[in-house]
């Protein structure tokens, strides 16, 4: 019976460190799995910056997320075959958007970028992005974010549990 406890052991440990071996290879090669395409790409007033916006889907169970970045004008953000090629964070990470219509990208004057939306589960958003070249050079941009008007839920029904 000891023997039966001890092989037991050996194989819950052997199958831990199999999955954390599995874990380091994919974080340590840059493992993305999730296809992103660039949908939507709005310029600044003063033609400086872009607002991109990247749908993206891990599969069919989990549905499109999205992102927006913010890039120097004409920027890569993703490549033709969906990898992510920006280095920098996204100003926003959202889902459970509904129709892509539902979600509105809107330069209301140079460095003012509003970002609205009907009804979201609103995973990552930082009200500020800036841009240096190197030079002493900066550009800083203010994000809003526009949830819907009035008094109504902007978190989907299906995630409000």
């Amino acid at each position: 019976m000891l023997s039966t406890i001890n092989r037991r052991r050996h194989a819950s440990r052997s199958a831990c460190v199999g999955v954390l071996f599995v874990l380091i290879i994919a974080v340590s090669t840059g493992c993305d799995s999730v296809g992103r395409t660039e949908i939507r790409r709005v310029t600044s007033p003063d033609s400086r910056v872009d607002a991109v916006l990247v749908e993206g889907s891990a599969g069919a169970p989990t549905g499109f997320s999205y992102e927006v970045y913010v890039v120097p004008k004409g920027g890569a953000v993703v490549s033709k075959d969906g990898a992510l090629l920006s280095k920098d964070d996204p100003v926003l990470r959202i889902s459970y958007v509904g129709a892509l219509e539902n979600l509105g990208i809107e330069w209301t004057r140079p460095k003012l970028l509003a970002i609205s939306y009907k009804s979201a589960w609103i995973h990552h958003f930082t009200n500020r992005w800036s841009w240096s070249d190197g030079k002493g050079s900066s550009y800083v941009v203010e994000l809003r974010l526009v949830p819907p008007a009035g008094n109504e839920f902007a978190l989907p029904e299906t995630r409000r549990f």
